[in-house]
């Protein structure tokens, strides 16, 4: 494994293992705000977003969604609108941990649910780990599942049917 790497996941252990307030689940008619952290390079996890925040907006949630462009700088034409933010590597450090205000003003922001599309990224799970949100969700094929706190697997199932499924379940 690379030093890298390694340091990452120093950095990773030691922030998922800090002493967090007791985590509350708000049931979904109750929830008021949701975050959404996804990789905007992958049109699929894109489109899902997108469907996401239409329809948390539609049950009159407050939705911020966050996609991650690898790439120092944006691309022309893109167009950062409510709902929709964007972030790069210029936003990251050289582990590729936030080091951005905009980062972390969404990090400290008390979502109910915060949902990560790509658990598998490194700094998606940094920054749920870090997450000030009640109910922290991924797939569960990510390898960071000590961020989380209700992992879905949705090999074989629609994502977006498996979580309204258990959200309205649960609550």
């Amino acid at each position: 494994m690379a030093i890298k790497q390694q340091i990452g996941k120093y950095y990773f252990s030691k922030e998922v293992h800090k002493k967090r307030p007791n985590k509350t689940f708000v049931p979904f008619m109750a929830a008021k705000s949701v975050g959404i952290l996804y990789d905007a390079g992958d049109e699929t996890m894109k489109k899902t977003a997108h469907k996401l925040v239409s329809i948390f907006q539609n049950h009159k949630k407050d939705v911020q969604s966050l996609g991650f462009i690898n790439a120092k700088k944006f691309p022309e034409g893109l167009h950062v609108t409510y709902g929709y933010e964007y972030f790069n590597r210029s936003h990251l450090n050289w582990l590729g941990l936030p080091v951005h205000a905009h980062l972390h003003s969404f990090i400290n922001k008390e979502f109910d649910y915060l949902i990560c599309l790509d658990g598998d990224k490194s700094m998606f799970s940094f920054m749920a780990a870090q997450s000030a949100a009640k109910c922290k969700i991924a797939p569960s094929s990510t390898p960071y599942k000590a961020a989380y706190d209700l992992m879905l697997d949705a090999q074989n199932r629609d994502f977006i049917e498996q979580l309204l499924h258990y959200l309205q379940k649960i609550g």
